[in-house]
């Protein structure tokens, strides 16, 4: 009965391409109405926008192009079949134009996103990637975090490079112009970074200490410190450029940190603070910007895939580690567009400074890898809740929106020229800093503003509620 009214032949994947000629055997085997679909616009594609449509995640209009050239050619043949088969009936179905009016007036149909999809981040996944545990993002609603732990670069270090023999250094003006008194703390920024603000979210504290501080007391260090190191990547090689703690360095402090706490409030009670501690992990920017894309150290013998391959392969390691040390909340930001940063649009963005597309196609491929280890380690690992924090998207809001977030100056940053100034090169005698940051999203050439991390901060973590 089910077959007397029709079945589906089609198969995802398959294409005309070479089987045009086979129309002419489904009017062989009997068929003579025959309806033709014409090519999606699918330069307009979440997936296709991400990988070619630049930093606006505009449509891909080569793609397009190539869909309508081919839809004219599509028409030809459907004429030229109606009048060498005059028994048939072929008719060209136009879905290209059907389609573009839902993207062009998503309103009109009642939709309100269509430049991603509903499935994870909706940037890339489709398939495998595109599965029960892409959109995992909240964290169990009955627990109250005890700790909060920070491992990483210096998008989470609040001082650790302070206490170690390293060019990657900030403990001097203006840095941390704005932060409580006014002075720097080791933190790249005028302010307050991510690690401060994750631990207020969560009311573990208003600040999040470095665990390398001397002066910290056990009541500081129970409720969560900081293992980052400004300059640290997942490629082993990345942390030597600049002489800071690697991934294996910041695990070994933890496993210090761990024997502290226990000598002084016993095993059980260390276990039930890991328990209900949530760890973050924020890493790989370093890998494009300070090795991959400024040294000739990988480049000439990873290609781009390779390279993120070798991250991801670290990146495995180090979670596997920092699980079987008993962390099981563990978030982990993606890579930003690094390619916007003012320091890459000076030295890869041509006159007009433009963002870096290569690194910031870098930065979505490393992305997507990343999203799918983490799906991967959340089925390997049951008492585990790894969790992707979307951190590419975010940046590029406050890059593309800037006046709808209060900023006014977005392709530089505030100390000195603006361009290339960070670290030692950002110092009091640097000339030309600024004296209004509140309109700037970068502080130095590298890292954003206090208030730009705030913002950054509260729409990544938004959906991650306790």
């Amino acid at each position: 009965m089910d077959l007397l009214t029709g079945v589906n032949f089609a198969s995802a994947g398959s294409g005309y391409d070479p089987e045009t000629a086979k129309l002419l055997a489904i009017y062989a085997v009997g068929a003579r109405v025959i309806g033709i679909l014409g090519v999606l616009p699918s330069g307009c594609f979440p997936f296709e926008r991400t990988l070619h449509g630049g930093i606006g995640r505009a449509c891909y209009d080569t793609e397009n192009q190539a869909a309508v050239l081919f839809n004219s050619k599509l028409r030809t043949l459907i004429d030229s079949l109606n009048v060498r088969l005059p028994e048939a009936k072929v008719i060209y179905l136009d879905i290209y134009t059907t389609f573009l009016s839902l993207i062009q007036n998503p309103a009109q149909y009642g939709f309100e996103v269509v430049d991603k999809g509903c499935c994870g981040t909706g940037n890339l996944e489709f398939g495998p990637l595109c599965n029960k545990l892409s959109t995992v993002t909240a964290l169990p609603t009955n627990e109250t975090t005890r700790a909060v732990f920070a491992f990483g670069d210096s998008i989470f270090d609040t001082g650790n490079n302070d206490y170690i023999i390293s060019l990657a250094k900030s403990n001097f003006p203006p840095y941390g112009r704005d932060f409580v008194g006014g002075k720097p703390t080791g933190r790249f920024c005028n302010g307050k970074l991510p690690s401060d603000f994750v631990a207020e979210k969560y009311g573990v504290k208003k600040i999040l200490p470095a665990y390398l501080d001397p002066n910290l007391q056990l009541q500081d260090i129970l409720t969560g410190v900081c293992f980052a190191s400004a300059g640290s990547g997942y490629d082993p090689l990345t942390p030597k450029l600049l002489s800071v703690l690697s991934l294996p360095d910041q695990l070994g402090m933890f496993r210090k940190y761990k024997s502290k706490i226990s000598a002084a409030v016993g095993n059980e009670r260390t276990a039930t603070i890991l328990s209900k501690s949530i760890s973050f992990v924020s890493m790989g920017s370093n890998d494009f910007a300070i090795n991959y894309f400024s040294t000739p150290l990988r480049s000439p013998h990873y290609d781009i895939p390779a390279y993120t391959d070798l991250m991801i392969q670290s990146a495995l390691t180090f979670l596997q580690e920092l699980y079987a040390l008993g962390a099981r909340v563990i978030g982990i930001l993606s890579v930003p567009p690094i390619g916007c940063l003012p320091a890459l649009r000076t030295l890869d963005g041509g006159i007009e400074k433009a963002c870096y597309e290569t690194a910031n196609q870098a930065a979505i491929l490393f992305n997507s890898k990343l999203s799918h280890l983490i799906n991967s380690l959340n089925e390997r690992l049951p008492e585990a809740h790894f969790i992707y924090i979307e951190n590419y998207s975010p940046l590029l809001s406050l890059l593309q929106n800037p006046a709808q977030y209060g900023f006014e100056v977005v392709d530089k940053g505030c100390c000195g020229t603006g361009n290339l100034e960070f670290g030692p090169l950002c110092n009091k005698a640097s000339p030309g800093t600024c004296t209004d940051v509140s309109k700037y999203l970068f502080w130095d050439s590298f890292h954003p503003t206090e208030k730009a991390y705030r913002i950054l901060s509260s729409i990544s973590l938004k959906d991650i509620k306790i």
